[in-house]
């Protein structure tokens, strides 16, 4: 007898990995909701910049925010601003950014990417 095994196709694979959530905690126990955040986001972001986008370590310090979909349970509107970005990163605080910046490695980058994540991280 034989055993077909049917495979995702890419879209398949790429749609079900966009939607997966994970939720990762701070040190003061706030959780916060991580997602893949597709191709366009970063672009969003360095618009939402404007020229502080320019100062590459300031940008690799906030790029961990596209991937912010929750926190608390409570969505988050992507910034669209500087002075939206400086908010939000207010409202998330050193540990929340530790935390959120732990979920990426863990749960969206391959080997490669994180250790290239780290030694930005270390930079900034």
């Amino acid at each position: 007898m034989t055993t077909v095994t049917l495979k995702a196709t890419p879209s398949e694979t790429i749609t079900r990995a966009a939607a997966a959530e994970q939720t990762v905690k701070d040190a003061a126990g706030r959780s916060y909701t991580l997602a893949d955040p597709g191709v366009t986001a970063e672009y969003d972001l360095v618009l939402a910049l404007g020229k502080a986008a320019e100062n590459q370590t300031f940008l690799a310090m906030v790029m961990p925010l596209i991937y912010l979909k929750a926190i608390d349970g409570e969505a988050v509107i992507p910034p669209r601003t500087l002075n939206e970005v400086r908010a939000l990163i207010q409202r998330i605080g050193r540990d929340g950014m530790k935390a959120i910046s732990a979920g990426i490695e863990e749960y969206f980058l391959d080997d490669e990417a994180a250790e290239t994540e780290k030694a930005n991280i270390k930079k900034s």
